[in-house]
């Protein structure tokens, strides 16, 4: 009988990682670091987020696959098999490579209808202000890690057109400031909670 991968346990997996990224950030806060160190913790828990929010993507779809492959079966005409087991699904998700690879959520409804059908891709639920969160989250978390010219251009915009600030302050001054907008379900806290607001409500309802 194939392997299956189970739906609550890669949420509380990428919950858990969430919650342990914010827990370490608050007890490094608490012991009042110098101002560039606590920036510097915020920066890191973005990219830890970021990587709790692409492991989820990824064996969600390998999920889906795992448990409902017909679509696959069919449409690549393979025969002799009815289960995909979750080693295979998550090769196929990862298109042969060692990981999955996305650009931006826009990347994920296409990928999964190629695998799973329109009706049977979960990421076709996620809304387009999400997105737009998810791909922001992105950028920051590009700005972090690679801190080339392209990624710092690609990050202010996003800042820009997603914030409304002209003058982009560092990432990690920008996560540890606070949010201010009035339609924000974080409004009055550090912006790091908001990133981490909107992934954990996208892992409880995919």
């Amino acid at each position: 009988m194939p392997r299956l991968l189970h739906l609550p346990r890669i949420r509380s997996v990428a919950t858990d990682r969430i919650r342990s990224t914010l827990d370490r950030l608050g007890r490094i806060e608490r012991s009042r670091p110098h101002l560039d160190d606590r920036r510097w913790a915020n920066a890191m828990s973005l990219v830890s987020i970021h990587s709790a929010w692409e492991r989820f993507a990824e064996h969600r779809l390998a999920l889906e696959l795992n448990h409902s492959p017909d679509h696959f079966l069919k449409t690549n005409i393979v025969k002799g098999i009815h289960r995909i087991p979750k080693g295979l699904a998550l090769y196929l998700v990862r298109g042969g490579m060692n990981y999955f690879d996305f650009r931006s959520c826009s990347d994920l409804p296409s990928k999964g209808d190629k695998l799973l059908s329109p009706a049977g891709n979960p990421f076709r639920n996620i809304t387009a202000s999400s997105r737009n969160v998810l791909d922001c989250m992105a950028a920051i978390r590009n700005a972090v890690v690679h801190e080339s010219d392209s990624a710092m251009d690609s990050y202010k915009k996003r800042l820009r057109n997603d914030f409304g600030i002209k003058s982009a302050p560092s990432p990690g001054e920008f996560l540890d400031s606070i949010d201010r907008r009035r339609n924000s379900p974080t409004m009055g806290r550090k912006r790091i909670y908001f990133f981490a607001h909107v992934v954990n409500s996208i892992v409880a309802t995919v």
